[in-house]
């Protein structure tokens, strides 16, 4: 009887030591736990990074955590090997669908598409310090001066007329080291209209960009008409778009593929039709009108100019 109740004695507190002890099976589960809930907090890599200065390219995201499993190592046969990511696909000009196409890749300006302007000390160059992409861009250099002016005009002939007087058009914009806060002139296309040339430009004042119209004959207000605006960014590069449509009389244009809804002009949105001309050419480039003392010396760039019947886009 005595053996029978050491026993259960013995069987008793063996039981209640399992119960109470605090730690037994607790390490495991509540570690796997804590683990997944890191894995399931950690920050997803942005599936479409905003482009900074030209940098298109898609690699591995920011502030990635070293929990996250390291990625399977690339075939990179066939790829560019230099210092520079390869050109954004759609920004070369080896397709056949649009009006015209220039890269600046060649280093030289291409004389059988444009005629040089080179006024009042402006000056033109193929530089590739500053393209946006692959090895050349478009360099405008003004000095200090009232008037001056640079840039390139499309020759007779290359482009123009175009079918029903409408065509899109996208290029690549930079400035440094700021935009004049002066009247500024940047894309223009022309004809003539009533025995006067006409004009639709992108034209610049107080540094924002805004639409513009200019026929002598028909308008009174200096400088010409105009719709504001979008703020000239200063030392980064900017995407812009722009759609002349002659048999509408309309205009708009996108800045990083956003429309600036601010500056488009229809047939019937403003006092005065902003009537057009048929296009004869186009010029891209940079002038000013005012005097030396509030226009100093600055570069425009230009990279991966395209027009076409279509909108072209940014990529």
């Amino acid at each position: 009887m005595r053996t029978t109740t050491s026993i259960l004695a013995i069987l008793w507190a063996t039981a209640c030591a399992g119960v109470d002890d605090p730690t037994a099976g607790d390490g495991g589960d509540e570690s796997t736990g804590m683990a997944s809930e890191d894995t399931a907090s950690a920050p997803e890599p942005d599936p479409d990074p905003e482009p900074e200065d030209g940098d298109t390219t898609s690699g591995e995201a920011e502030g990635s955590s070293g929990d996250e499993p390291e990625p399977e190592p690339e075939d990179d046969s066939g790829t560019s090997t230099g210092d520079e990511p390869p050109p954004p696909p759609g920004l070369g000009c080896n397709r056949d669908d649009l009006l015209l196409c220039d890269d600046f890749e060649d280093g030289t300006v291409d004389d059988s598409l444009w005629e040089v302007l080179e006024i009042n000390g402006g000056q033109v160059s193929i530089d590739g310090t500053w393209a946006y992409h692959g090895g050349g861009a478009l360099r405008i250099h003004l000095p200090s001066g009232e008037g001056a002016r640079a840039g390139l005009r499309t020759k007779d002939g290359v482009v123009f007329p175009v079918e029903g007087n409408h065509f899109f058009g996208r290029a690549f914009f930079h400035v440094d080291p700021t935009v004049p806060e002066t009247h500024s002139a940047a894309l223009t296309a022309r004809g003539q209209l009533d025995g006067a040339v006409a004009q639709y430009r992108l034209d610049s004042n107080g540094a924002k960009f805004n639409s513009r119209y200019v026929h002598n004959p028909t308008v009174e207000q200096h400088g010409g008409l105009k719709k504001f605006g979008y703020d000239v960014p200063q030392q980064e590069w900017l995407c812009i778009e722009w759609e002349y449509d002659g048999t509408n009389d309309s205009m708009r244009y996108w800045m990083n593929g956003e429309e600036i809804v601010d500056m488009t002009v229809t047939a019937t949105s403003e006092e005065q039709t902003w009537v057009a001309p048929v296009f004869e050419d186009f010029e891209i480039g940079w002038r000013t009108f005012q005097a030396a003392q509030s226009a100093p010396a600055h570069d425009v760039v230009w990279d991966a100019v395209a027009l076409a019947t279509f909108r072209i886009g940014c990529e």
